[in-house]
């Protein structure tokens, strides 16, 4: 028995099967559903290129790492089952990698708390966020891009700490597997330049100039990569990057929601955190603060563009400032108590979201629980992943109506839900698929009606709510019931 109790307290043992726990705890939320229209353009793409070979770049900068791995991964499903799994073993990969951020998120914390239990803790600190949690939960690349660029800037932080090369090249490595999957993660070059300046007392050009020619290779080798990927548009990656200086105010109010993020009673041990880190070690308070206002500047330019999910673009600052605010446990016996207070408080807050009634859930959106009491916000977020566990109603009516059209009918969708009709019912994997139709107008429809008045016409959620308000000048909607579940509006042919 007490050979059992060494090995299990064995630091990679214990943190294997802790690693265990968290992948558990994310598949009870994996649900049925991509809620995301960005996850159906993913895996739309991807599946393009598991069917049929060809890539086909998804929106805004391509994120070809990301594709790459859903098409693999649903390949090997396929190649098992002879089914097309675009939900859940997509999802699945998502959940995978959102629980491969224990290791890097530990490394990087006892790297700079110098404690396994201190660590320990800071990262199940993280891993309960539900901002963290909640990104692990769908095929989105955000999770996949996390864990590449924290074990960068553990990497990194190796190199400028033991002086071997070997580390500034494994950084570089999983730098390169960052930008071929999130470009704006690039922005740690700063930070990595004003850590090699602070740890250093005196400069040696020689390794100055190793560094750059390390970060010069990775870059040129993620410009040739992306024009292999995009026609040889070697600079396509730059396409969607128009962001423009935010004003003060939107600077704070874009910090502020990532700030909401960690948690309202994280807040405090953040700040407790830097203030220790400025007068105990500069070194690192420069770096992770320099981490913090670079990333901070560039998502305020997006929230000055209008970007509402600010939050998924500033999961890696939720990682930070949770890390920081572990420098509590490190200062005196007053600080640990006040963090173990917040941690069981977090958790407190995490556990009474879950169990909301489903009917407080806030709906995805521009008004992403920006609710004024922070202790409802926090719960609210962790509301959202009990949804996701729930059967997305539309999906699953969309993949049974999948299996019931045929080359004769026609869709008509909303043209802002173009995401899922065109995976579920148009996608590369069908056999049979929907010709899809966008409507953008109670006038745009009226055309259509007219144009496609031979053919039996299937009504999606906005087309259907429009045709509502004409429907007296035309045919009455039937309906019809897939399963013994799922009703869906048509209107008959002439």
């Amino acid at each position: 028995m007490d050979k059992i109790v060494k090995f299990v307290k064995k630091e990679k043992v214990f943190l294997f099967f802790l690693f265990i726990l968290v992948l558990l705890s994310r598949l009870f939320f994996l649900g049925s559903s991509l809620w995301h229209d960005d996850a159906f353009n993913f895996v739309d793409k991807a599946v393009n290129l598991a069917v049929n070979g060809q890539y086909i770049n998804a929106h805004s900068t391509g994120y070809p790492f990301w594709i790459i791995l859903l098409a693999l991964v649903m390949k090997i499903g396929h190649f098992f089952t002879d089914k097309w799994s675009v939900v859940f073993l997509p999802n699945l990969t998502a959940a995978f990698f959102g629980s491969l951020l224990l290791f890097p998120i530990y490394n990087l914390s006892k790297k700079i708390l110098n404690n396994f239990y201190y660590a320990l803790l800071t990262t199940v600190t993280v891993l309960i966020s539900p901002i963290i949690w909640r990104w692990s939960e769908i095929a989105m690349s955000d999770v996949f891009a996390l864990f590449f660029i924290l074990y960068a800037i553990v990497f990194f932080m190796d190199f400028v700490e033991k002086d071997k090369n070997k580390y500034l090249w494994l950084s570089s490595l999983f730098l390169y597997f960052t930008l071929m999957t999130r470009i704006l993660y690039g922005l740690v070059l700063f930070p990595f330049i004003i850590f090699w300046f602070i740890s250093k007392k005196q400069f040696n050009y020689r390794k100055i100039i190793y560094i750059i020619n390390s970060w010069f290779f990775t870059i040129l080798t993620m410009i040739i990569t992306y024009g292999l990927f995009h026609n040889l548009d070697f600079f396509s990656f730059l396409s969607s990057y128009g962001s423009v200086m935010p004003s003060f105010k939107e600077f704070l109010s874009s910090s502020a929601i990532i700030l909401k993020s960690i948690g309202p009673v994280m807040i405090l041990m953040s700040g407790l955190g830097l203030i220790y880190l400025f007068k105990k070690d500069k070194k690192y308070f420069y770096f992770l603060s320099s981490l913090l206002v670079v990333f901070f500047c560039y998502l305020s330019s997006w929230y000055r563009n209008g970007l509402f999910d600010i939050e998924r673009y500033s999961i890696l600052m939720t990682v930070i400032l949770l890390i920081i605010a572990g420098y509590c446990l490190v200062i005196n016996k007053i600080t640990r108590v006040l963090f173990i207070i917040a941690f069981l408080l977090s958790l407190s807050l995490f556990f009474r979201g879950i169990n909301l009634p489903f009917d407080q859930y806030k709906n995805y959106g521009l008004t992403f629980v920006f609710s004024e009491n922070h202790f409802v916000n926090y719960e609210a977020k962790v509301s959202q992943l009990s949804l996701q566990a729930k059967g997305d109603g539309d999906l699953l009516a969309y993949q049974s109506l999948a299996n019931y059209i045929n080359d004769q009918s026609v869709v008509f969708h909303w043209h802002k839900d173009w995401a899922m009709p065109k995976l579920l019912l148009a996608g590369a994997h069908l056999s049979n698929k929907a010709l899809l139709v966008t409507i953008e107008s109670e006038e745009d429809l009226e055309k259509k009606l007219v144009k496609y008045q031979d053919k039996r016409i299937y009504l999606l959620r906005g087309a259907y709510d429009t045709y509502l308000g004409i429907m007296d000048k035309y045919k009455p909607i039937e309906t019809e019931v897939l399963n013994n579940r799922y009703i869906i509006n048509f209107i008959p042919p002439n």
